[in-house]
């Protein structure tokens, strides 16, 4: 049986629950799998739904944590260091900087949604790295009647234009 709240005040708005056909009652008792034809959906609603709205609010955004993708690319002082790492001893070749290094921190960071849309930053893109950051998740919900706000993005429902 799968209940549905409002969002807000956590009013019982429906539930929902199957029920077998008369076949289905006996194919169950005799322990054969029962058909989806057999069975019935069906829901007892608490409230009108014709009156509720399925909506988004800010009052229904949650801070989670979440993996993000964060782009590392150049900027004039990673370029800097770069270029003097790639300088070299012409005695022996070695670098003439060995202890110099760029750490992450040092890299302008951008956050991008996907791998992909890093071929955009072009020459100046280093890596990526996954970071664990709190993220604001906009979430959703069914509400009655008495808990709309005239602030709700309404997805579907009576109060939709």
């Amino acid at each position: 049986m799968k209940k549905y709240h409002c969002k807000r005040c956590k009013k019982l708005i429906k539930e929902e629950y199957t029920v077998l056909t008369t076949k289905g009652a006996e194919l169950k008792a005799q322990g054969e799998p029962v058909p989806e034809s057999e069975t019935l959906h069906k829901a007892d609603y608490r409230t009108n739904e014709r009156n509720c709205d399925y909506v988004t609010a800010p009052d229904m955004i949650v801070r989670e944590k979440m993996e993000v993708l964060i782009a590392l690319k150049h900027n004039a002082v990673t370029l800097d260091k770069k270029a003097k790492m790639a300088e070299v001893n012409l005695e022996d070749g070695s670098s003439k900087y060995p202890d110099l290094a760029i750490d992450d921190s040092e890299y302008d960071q951008v956050e991008v949604p996907n791998v992909e849309t890093t071929k955009a930053i072009g020459e100046d893109f280093v890596r990526v790295v996954v970071e664990i950051r709190d993220k604001d998740i906009q979430k959703t919900g069914i509400i009655c009647p008495e808990c709309y706000k005239p602030t709700d993005t309404v997805i579907w429902g009576v109060h939709k234009e």
